[in-house]
């Protein structure tokens, strides 16, 4: 569409080319990688001048971004706490100009106060499984890296507000992995885990920095191995639940290698033996995942 309002011939010829099939490794290499917006592309051709009416009838619609809560009903009815990462996408490599996530940015940029609260459009939508166990003395293992984070608070402050309303309850331990790039940065609710584990909440907690070199475990795969009988114990022996939450492309994926490992190593068996164990821990609603792309 850009190339028949491109006036200048040398321009249209290399919009046609980028867009037919010998072009396409051209185009990835131009355009897909160093993720170049519709306007990047226009500030590169400037002779290209599309209607605006053209222009609006292919741009994608705008998804909505999925948020976890991560924040307890009980400890507040009226308020819901999410984490976000502000993405920021500099310019170079083809990008006219530095900018920001479309959802992220704008929240970031959101002035809130009293005279000025912004309106932000939100909906629920239902996990039907990722949630506390109804029987809480059943142990859960958490792993999240980055926001993943996020839904795991949630759990937590659940747990202590139910503890606190009834104090004769028995419940199983929890276990956090959780991973961040670096440790003055990136280590959220950090004040707020720590609590949780001097009081008893959280029974373990190990958590890895990707980008520091002061620690040998990188991520949160690595801590499992390191405490790997453990998590054995509480997955095989005690009936425990995993959470997953975080990255689908490497990280739940990772996760899911290294519980296969460490079960093979545990037990005596080969991977794919493993392999089905993790597979009815799945089936049985005893691994489970709160991942994106």
């Amino acid at each position: 569409m850009l190339a028949e309002y491109t006036p200048n011939t040398l321009e249209k010829a290399r919009l046609q080319e980028l867009c037919s099939r010998q072009g396409s490794s051209q185009y990835t290499h131009f355009i897909r990688e160093p993720n170049l917006s519709l306007l990047d592309i226009l500030k590169a051709f400037p002779s290209c001048c599309p209607p605006i009416e053209r222009i609006l009838e292919h741009l994608p619609r705008l998804l909505p971004r999925p948020y976890s809560i991560s924040s307890s009903p009980l400890v507040s009815r009226k308020h819901l706490n999410f984490v976000f990462n502000i993405v920021e996408i500099p310019s170079g490599s083809g990008r006219q100009y530095s900018r920001k996530g479309v959802c992220t940015g704008w929240l970031s940029s959101s002035q809130i106060d009293c005279n000025n609260k912004p309106k932000i459009p939100i909906y629920g939508r239902k996990n039907s499984s990722f949630h506390l166990p109804s029987d809480l003395s059943i142990p859960m293992i958490l792993i999240g890296a980055g926001t993943g984070l996020a839904p795991f608070i949630g759990f937590l402050q659940h747990r202590e507000a139910q503890v606190k309303q009834y104090q004769d309850l028995l419940c199983g331990p929890i276990w956090l992995f959780f991973g961040c790039r670096h440790n003055e940065r990136d280590y959220l609710y950090r004040s707020e885990l720590e609590r949780f584990h001097e009081v008893g909440i959280l029974s373990n907690i190990s958590v890895s920095f990707s980008r520091d070199n002061s620690t040998s475990a990188r991520y949160v795969q690595d801590n499992i191995l390191l405490h790997s009988d453990s998590v054995c114990k509480l997955l095989l022996e005690q009936n425990a639940v995993v959470y997953v939450c975080g990255d689908a492309r490497n990280m739940s994926k990772d996760v899911n290698n290294t519980i296969v490992t460490i079960i093979s190593q545990h037990q005596g068996i080969a991977m794919e033996d493993a392999k089905s164990v993790t597979m009815k821990l799945r089936q049985e609603g005893r691994y489970l995942e709160d991942i994106w792309t």
